[in-house]
């Protein structure tokens, strides 16, 4: 069975690349891509006061149309350093919808760029882990 959520961690493009490549593979099964995909960037959670994670647990949380599984992609994560700032995803992570599987990229923004990679907020690690996903460190 696919995770619920599977969080992708690292520094370097080409391995976070794979990882998601085969956690999306994986999730996807043999669901029509183009019909069960969505994927988000730091572009969809930009608002005028800064980024918000809203978008990403809003695309979650929509049941699938016309498949039988849903798979979002939710890049730059890395923007969300504090537990305020991920409170949205962990509450969703309480009931995760059965048929939707999150793959999570916890990866630096690029608009503007961040200098480092802030690491992934404790209550988000323990919401994962409560919820049945994982974290890989690549």
């Amino acid at each position: 069975m696919t995770p619920p959520i599977t969080i992708i961690s690292g520094d370097d493009e080409s391995l976070i690349a794979e990882a998601v490549r085969a956690a999306v593979e994986a999730a996807l099964g043999t669901e029509d891509r183009s019909l069960a995909l969505e994927e988000l960037t730091e572009e969809e959670y930009r608002t005028e006061d800064g980024f918000e994670i809203a978008r990403l647990v809003d695309a979650a949380q929509t049941p699938p149309f016309l498949t039988g599984r849903r798979v979002v992609v939710g890049r730059h994560l890395g923007r969300f350093t504090n537990r305020e700032a991920v409170a949205p995803l962990v509450a969703y992570l309480e009931s995760p919808l059965e048929t939707t599987s999150l793959v999570v990229i916890w990866e630096k923004g690029r608009a503007p760029t961040q200098q480092k990679l802030n690491p992934i907020p404790k209550d988000l690690v323990t919401a994962v882990a409560a919820a049945g996903g994982e974290v890989q460190k690549v």
